[in-house]
């Protein structure tokens, strides 16, 4: 994982390679113009030294404000050095490093590089006559000199440019990531306040009606209602462990051992006895679901749509509520079919859990509908059965 501290140093380095050459260049071309004073002072008579000294000197000023104008003046120096018959040794020699300096800059080396080898090649065949490397080298090792240089101050410059579009480019990668984490955290809490919305609708709906059957059998039956209200008690204490579970998910980003087992599709038939005995009464039709293999959000979702449909239907639903479970080619399809109740209770509900129903077929693959029919309600959902194609 890198570290934005490490590309922040990193960056820091960088900067200061280009800032170090920089100086260096800088630092020989004023010693090269010291030089080049001295000569002029002890030959003071020569325009030519003077004019080397003014013209590189200015070069050198206008790399910093003005590359373009730095390179036409860098380049009449050794030129006018040539005209005015002084040797340009020392001019073509600090015309390379300028145009070194421009390069490192960001001026186009194919514009740097041809006009100072040209200005190198034209100073020196003034003073000698010739350009011919058999009779005198020195116009050619100065024209090549300054397109050497020139190539290099590029290279630097390129390199620079890489390494910043690198560091750009993994800054940009670590921003996405993040990004994709704080998606990914956000998802899983939308999954775990899912979770609680069903798991406690449960818990509560059975308690509910395990409270009913204690209050309606108060008075005829004190076996019968000390069985619900023990059953209630036990409903409560599992309410709390379950949200408590949840609760310490939701403050624990990096302890996985505090999540539980996961719902699945296995646990159907258990949850079916459980509403049986809290006094629903279901008819339930299903196959042996553990003969049938569901991918874990196909088998999470399944058992969260059976859990809420259930929930709702002893919640808001009167008489008997109808289950049926069934393999079918591809899909293990799930059907529930209450009464509704005609007393405005399902007005007041905030619709979550149908919401939560529908993104979890969506999760998994699959399809889900739930929808008045009349005086009855109805989920139907299907589900991808894992290694079966559709």
């Amino acid at each position: 994982m890198t570290d934005p501290s490490a590309l922040r140093r990193n960056g820091d380095r960088r900067l200061r390679i280009p800032r170090l050459t920089t100086v260096v260049a800088v630092a020989v071309v004023s010693v090269a113009l010291g030089v080049n004073l001295v000569m002029a002072v002890l030959s003071w008579r020569s325009l030519g030294a003077w004019a080397g000294f003014v013209l590189a000197s200015a070069g050198l000023v206008f790399v910093f404000r003005n590359p373009r104008v730095a390179v036409l003046v860098t380049a009449l120096a050794p030129v006018a050095v040539g005209l005015l018959g002084w040797m340009p040794t020392l001019t073509w020699s600090v015309a390379c490093f300028i145009g070194f300096l421009i390069t490192v800059r960001g001026l186009s080396a194919l514009v740097v590089g041809p006009a100072l080898g040209v200005a190198n090649l034209v100073g020196v065949w003034l003073v000698t006559g010739t350009i011919n490397p058999a009779v005198n080298s020195e116009a050619s090792i100065a024209a090549f000199s300054a397109v050497l240089l020139v190539a290099v101050g590029s290279a630097v410059r390129n390199n620079d440019d890489y390494r910043t579009e690198m560091e750009r480019r993994a800054q940009d990668a670590i921003a996405s990531r993040d990004e994709a984490i704080r998606l990914g955290v956000a998802e899983e809490r939308v999954r775990i306040a899912r979770d609680l919305h069903d798991g406690v609708g449960h818990q509560v709906a059975v308690l509910s009606m395990h409270l009913g059957t204690a209050e309606t059998k108060l008075t005829t039956d004190m076996d019968m209602t000390r069985r619900a209200l023990n059953d209630a008690r036990t409903d409560v204490q599992t309410l709390l462990r379950e949200t408590h579970s949840i609760l310490r998910i939701l403050k624990a980003d990096n302890e996985p051992d505090l999540i539980g087992p996961t719902a699945d599709h296995h646990n159907i038939a258990a949850m079916v006895a459980g509403f049986r005995e809290a006094g629903l009464d279901l008819e339930a039709d299903m196959p042996n679901l553990n003969e049938i293999a569901l991918d874990p959000t196909g088998s999470t979702a399944a058992y969260r749509i059976v859990q809420e449909g259930l929930t709702n239907a002893s919640r808001y639903g009167t008489g008997q509520v109808s289950l049926h479970i069934e393999p079918r080619p591809g899909w293990l399809h799930i059907e529930m079919i209450n009464t509704r109740r005609t007393d405005g209770v399902r007005g007041r509900t905030s619709g979550q859990g149908l919401l939560g129903m529908h993104a979890r077929a969506d999760a998994a693959g699959g399809r889900l509908e739930a929808e008045p029919a009349g005086r009855l309600f109805r989920v139907s959902a299907d589900l991808p059965i894992v290694g079966v194609d559709q």
